[in-house]
């Protein structure tokens, strides 16, 4: 890693070495989720954390919703979770995001904006509201 920081790597595209490294990173994923597939005794549990400062139930309302949101996430093809996720947990630009996918821009847009609605689809599906709580209007 300290050689590659130090010359670089001619295989890395000069427009986001941190795209790059994502790529990198997810690739390494899918190796360990396809061992942890055929392995399924070798891979370990995480541990939990809880936070001192909330009540137990701001935590079972917590946890409610991020399985509400694990399972909507679930749902959709991996093909639009992985965009979603790179948006809105890495904070990657739509430019990042192309180049950890490998695709054009207009795909990634594409795929982010599908992505959204079928999440929000799924979202409202389980809990009758949109995912920022707001009800849908219906006269």
């Amino acid at each position: 890693m300290i050689a590659f920081l130090r010359d670089g790597d001619p295989c890395v595209p000069k427009s986001s070495v941190r795209a790059y490294l994502l790529a990198v990173a997810r690739s390494r994923l899918y190796d360990h989720l396809r061992d942890s597939r055929r392995n399924p005794e070798k891979s370990a549990s995480s541990p939990v954390v809880v936070d001192p400062n909330t009540t137990p139930t701001e935590r079972l309302r917590k946890s409610e919703v991020s399985a509400i949101v694990r399972d909507c996430m679930g749902r959709l093809p991996e093909t639009l979770r992985i965009p979603l996720e790179l948006h809105y947990w890495e904070g990657f630009s739509m430019e990042e995001i192309a180049d950890v996918l490998n695709v054009p821009v207009g795909t990634a847009k594409s795929r982010l904006r599908l992505a959204r609605a079928r999440f929000s689809r799924h979202f409202r599906a389980r809990c009758g509201h949109g995912p920022d709580g707001i009800e849908p209007f219906r006269p």
